[in-house]
């Protein structure tokens, strides 16, 4: 019940005698002022009246000692007294006990603290209508006044008090003033009797005029207005202490505790709730006293009528009798953990608020760790102690033979539990108990779970809290659901029961009884069992009035159908009674059940939770938990898949080209699924969901080298090895087809060029080049279509691969032959495109085929659904506006004169617009196909930098087309682009037409080996070699190896076999 506190202060005045001094010598000679001790004197008494709980209680501990003011104890051990001019007045909350006779009437104060000055009266209103009286408090901070000398005295302050009866107009009933001197706090009460009916309205008005000079103190104020009802209440059931206490001693109200024994409840006649022990057979009365035993304290509240349930219920839908068992359980005394013993359950609390009934009652059935439900018309408490199993289960009296398990997850597992307590020795203030479970903490780390230990006042108990919250997590985390027939509807929560699964325990040991034979001493069971030597077997059976037996089996081994018993049974069982047999190192599983739903017709569904009758030792005596053996299966992991292959292939799925590897094994005996887990490299595995089929697919793995592992997984869950394949995925990055059907001719210096398309679904584009070797050979064409035509004099082996989305090319170049014009003239072209961009970037970068100004985001930072942005379909990021790319530094050999030039190709691309814009017909558009902007988007400069010996540089200087004299040069291209737009600079061809060397090599032999030509003097540099075959045959190839220094000149045949032929040969360079 919550406590009350009333208190009340009342004050005697005491006014001293004004000492005046005697005047000095006439003649106008100086005195020292003078000033008047303090004649104004309050002293106040406080009436403290603390309501401490529904009656009636067993009282205070030890008297005096068990009341303390602000921490400190009335009275000490040795029978001192702390404190002086104290009164203490206690009731038991009797019915009929007495008034406390320092509380005749009942107050109620309200504070104000208000100044009063002159000319503003301060109004304020008692509601109470049935006050008999009021008494009004006023006071001053100080009061004194000085004469022109100095000397310091008294002063007066008039003030009148008036009571208005619900508006009846203002009648003064107090005209008073203070006249002294103080220097501190001086207050005075006045009791004014209260006519009528109220309300009350009290004008408190200050005559004197206020003060206007600081040698004046004369300021009044409304300390309070208290509400008193004359009347002598006894306060029948409701516990209380009455105190009266100096001012003088407390300055201010002190904080009050007591230590008190609490409510005497009902308890069992036959229980002395001292020694804690019960005597004889109860016959289910009871008897009032003090107990801590939180059974019976739970069993007060169920049945009160004043303060619980008794006014709702009747006391005969209590069961007492489940209560009587948790009580007996609660009062055992076990270790305490400090070398002493103390009772295993104790409830020491205070309930101060309302709360929900059932709330209540749970958390205080969580004292003596047990819950609440209501059943069959009852409420019935139910505690995790001990217990025998009630019930035996088995597939021969479960549904369908099912019962279905489950567990939780280890982060629902909790290792250390902080347990909050009130301790005794620290004024009952909260303290935290640590408990960890040091096996859990080492396997799994700190998983905290913060516990209040509802009524406790032992750390030991604490203790046991947390270890028992632990250890229940740890072993008892797994469920069962099953559903049975009418014959379980008499199962509760709180129960236990066994259960013999034959699919977990790999064993039949269980069924029914046979229609006939058996007796006390032995069953005849409807299946025969095998008895091994060596073996201990134990036989349950379910009686006739419900309850399960046990007795040792004595057969010989060998298999058998008949349990012989080493002790008769109680009673014969009936035909087809439930039977299961344990033994040494197969037990049966026992739970305790969760709740009973009945979900049908004479069915009902069950939930039970594992349960460990050995948890109890080890939370009270610290005995190691043996878990006993409930399954025989063989738990041999199955077999390793064999013939583990990986594969990869390229599959549309939804318009998108998509890498996917299939794995495949062959199927094991004995698994029930297959886990397959993959990883790149050396990286984290990644496990993918069970499967049941033995193959599957993995989406867009990462290039590279990639392990993939499959386990069988036997029907108990457990792993076999694993089975490991290595595969080095080309993904996007495997190259397409080479190019087949290609054909080249010429006409003039217009050379056509065609070829079959490659099927391959990811090719992008094709890309023709210039010479016998393709890393070597110059870049004349890139296309996506499978026909172009190209304006050059040049001739030679021409050579053409495909290249897909990610920029692979095909694994070897298709070659034509083509003679060259001979009107030469050597234009070195160098085009860092072609290169992959080796120069340097600033604020740009290469996105695998071209140049783009650098976005402020990247694909990492889009992480929603595509229909998510709005904007551009070129990116949902603004690019930077401005860049820049410098070449690396090319050299020309030597010091010469030669014509330079550019023809960069760049795109202009409006980030606004998307293909849906493109609504007109191709031939609408009258730009070429590559500009997607207006013109001014962009600002494009160009500079070249030159030097003769590669440490003086000319510095950067825009670009013209013109001759320049240099070994060394590098060019610089900047671009600035206006908001909304992007560019992509695709190629950056610089030519150098250098002074022409033409070497001519008419009708030249070439040998089976091939021929080398030398010259002399040595080019600076080649261009591309032409050789002519004479009389050559179909599909006969030239290969021209070149240098500075010589040429090698090979002819091959159709079959790529060497052959001797005649061929004219031209060489141009500088």
């Amino acid at each position: 019940m919550p406590s009350t506190t009333r208190c009340t202060m009342r004050s005697k005045h005491i006014k001293s005698d004004i000492i005046r001094g005697a005047g000095g010598d006439e003649g106008g000679q100086s005195s020292t002022p003078v000033e008047q001790p303090d004649s104004l004197h309050s002293r106040d008494t406080a009436y403290l009246l603390d309501g401490l709980c529904e009656g009636e209680i067993e009282g205070l501990v030890d008297g005096l000692k068990s009341i303390y003011l602000d921490g400190t104890p009335i009275q000490n051990p040795n029978g001192t007294y702390n404190f002086k001019n104290l009164t203490v007045y206690s009731t038991k909350g009797t019915q009929g006990q007495p008034y406390i006779p320092m509380f005749s009437s009942i107050e109620s104060e309200t504070p104000y603290s208000v100044k009063v000055s002159n000319g503003s009266p301060v109004v304020r209103s008692l509601v109470n209508a049935n006050a008999n009286a009021l008494r009004v408090r006023l006071s001053t901070l100080a009061m004194f006044a000085q004469d022109s000398g100095g000397n310091t005295g008294g002063t007066t302050i008039a003030f009148k008090i008036e009571v208005q009866n619900n508006g009846g107009g203002y009648v003064v009933k107090v005209n008073d003033a203070f006249s002294g001197k103080t220097t501190t706090k001086y207050d005075r009460a006045y009791r004014i009797p209260l006519t009528g009916t109220g309300p009350w309205d009290v004008r408190v008005t200050k005559t004197t005029a206020d003060s206007t000079s600081s040698t004046m103190r004369n300021d009044l104020y409304l300390e309070s207005i208290a509400g008193i009802i004359d009347q002598k209440l006894s306060m029948p059931n409701t516990a209380a202490i009455g105190l009266s206490i100096d001012a003088r001693v407390f300055p201010s109200i002190p904080r009050r505790a007591y230590r008190v024994r609490g409510m005497r409840v009902k308890i069992p006649t036959n229980y002395d709730p001292v020694l804690r022990t019960y005597s004889g057979v109860w016959d289910g009365t009871f008897r009032i006293a003090y107990t801590n035993n939180p059974a019976w304290c739970y069993y007060d509240l169920c049945t009160s009528g004043r303060y619980g349930l008794g006014r709702y219920i009747d006391a005969a839908l209590v069961n007492k009798w489940w209560l009587y068992g948790i009580a007996q359980y609660c009062d055992v005394m076990v270790p305490d953990g400090y070398g002493s013993t103390e009772p295993r359950f104790t409830l020491n609390c205070h309930l101060q608020t309302r709360a929900e009934a059932f709330n209540v009652l749970n958390s205080l059935a969580s004292s003596f760790r047990g819950m609440t439900y209501w059943e069959s018309g009852q409420i019935s408490a139910v505690q995790d102690a001990p217990s025998d199993p009630v019930a035996l289960f088995t597939r021969a009296n479960v549904i369908n033979g099912e019962f279905s398990y489950s567990g939780v997850s280890r982060r629902a597992r909790h290792t250390v539990a902080l347990v909050t307590w009130n301790d005794p020795e620290d004024a009952y203030r909260q303290k935290v108990e640590y408990v960890q479970d040091e096996y859990m903490v080492a396997r799994y780390g700190v998983i905290q779970a913060d516990v209040v230990a509802f009524g406790c006042t032992s750390r030991g108990q604490a203790n046991r809290v947390g270890k028992w919250l632990l250890y229940t997590e740890r072993f008892e985390s797994e469920t069962v659901g099953f559903k049975a027939a009418l014959d379980s509807a008499y199962l509760r929560p709180g129960k236990v029961i066994a259960i013999q699964d034959a699919h977990r325990a790999g064993k039949r040991f269980s069924g029914r009884l046979a229609s006939a034979g058996s007796t006390a001493s032995s069953l005849v069971i409807d299946a025969a069992i095998d008895i091994e030597a060596g073996k201990t077997y134990l036989a349950s059976v379910v009686l006739p009035d419900g309850t399960v037996a046990s007795a040792d089996v004595v057969n010989a081994p060998g298999s058998t159908a008949v349990l012989a018993l080493a002790a008769p049974l109680a009673a014969v069982p009936q035909a087809n009674a439930v039977w299961a047999v344990s033994a040494s190192d197969l037990a049966t599983q026992t739970y305790r059940v969760l709740s009973v739903a009945e979900t049908g017709k004479n069915e009902f569904s069950i939930t039970a939770l594992k349960h460990y009758a050995g948890k109890y030792d080890l939370v009270e005596n610290n005995l190691a938990l043996r878990i006993p053996p409930v399954s025989s299966i063989d738990t041999t992991a199955p077999a390793m898949p064999g013939n583990l292959a990986l594969a990869e292939d390229l599959v549309r799925m939804q318009g998108i080209v998509r890498v996917r590897m299939s794995v495949s094994w062959d199927a094991v005996l004995r698994a029930s699924s297959y886990r397959v887990s993959w990883r790149s490299r050396t990286g984290n595995w990644n496990l993918l969901p069970d499967v049941l089929a033995t193959g599957t697919e993995i989406i867009d793995p990462p290039n590279g080298k990639v392990e993939v592992r499959v386990q069988a997984i036997g029907v108990m869950g457990q792993p076999s090895a694993p089975a490991t394949a290595t595969i080095i995925l080309l993904g996007k990055t495997a190259p397409p087809a080479d190019v087949t059907g290609f054909i080249v001719s010429r006409k003039g210096n217009d050379i056509y060029f065609a070829w079959n398309p490659v099927a391959d679904l990811d090719v992008h584009h094709y890309e023709i080049r210039l010479g016998g070797v393709w890393e070597t050979a110059l870049n004349i064409a890139t296309t996506a279509r499978t026909a172009l035509t190209h304006v050059s004099p040049h001739g030679g082996t021409f050579l053409i691969k495909a290249v897909d989305t990610s920029g692979n090319f095909s694994r070897v170049a298709t070659s034509f032959y083509l003679a060259a014009n001979t009107d030469v003239n050597v234009v070195l072209v160098d085009d860092d495109g072609t290169y992959g961009w080796p120069g340097t970037l600033t604020d740009m970068v290469h996105d695998g085929a071209a140049l783009t100004l650098a976005y402020a985001n990247s694909w990492a930072s889009l992480t929603q659904l595509w229909s998510s942005y709005t904007g551009s379909w070129m990116s949902e990021s603004l690019p930077l506006t401005s860049g820049n790319y410098v070449t690396d530094v090319e050299d020309l050999g030597r010091v010469l004169d030669a014509h330079f030039g550019v023809a960069p190709q760049l795109d202009v691309i409006p980030l606004g617009t998307s293909w849906s814009t493109w609504n007109m017909p191709w031939s609408s558009y009258g730009n070429n196909w590559t500009w997607f902007g207006p013109s001014g988007a962009v600002s494009a400069i160009f500079e070249i930098d030159t030097s003769a010996d590669n440490i003086v540089w000319t510095g950067w200087q825009p670009f013209v087309p013109g001759l320049r004299t240099c070994r060394y040069y590098k060019m610089r291209a900047s671009f600035v682009v206006q908001t909304n737009f992007q560019i992509r600079f695709n190629s950056f061809p610089i030519t150098v037409d250098v002074p022409d060397r033409l070497e001519r090599f008419p009708n030249e032999a070439i040998p089976l080996a091939g021929k080398t030509i030398t010259f002399n003097p040595p080019f600076t540099a080649l261009d591309a070699v032409s050789v002519t075959l004479l009389n050559g045959a179909a599909g006969d190839t030239v290969t021209v190896a070149k240098t500075v220094n010589d040429i090698t000149v090979n002819i091959y045949d159709s079959t790529n076999a060497a052959k001797a032929g005649t061929a004219d040969i031209v060489v141009p360079g500088y």
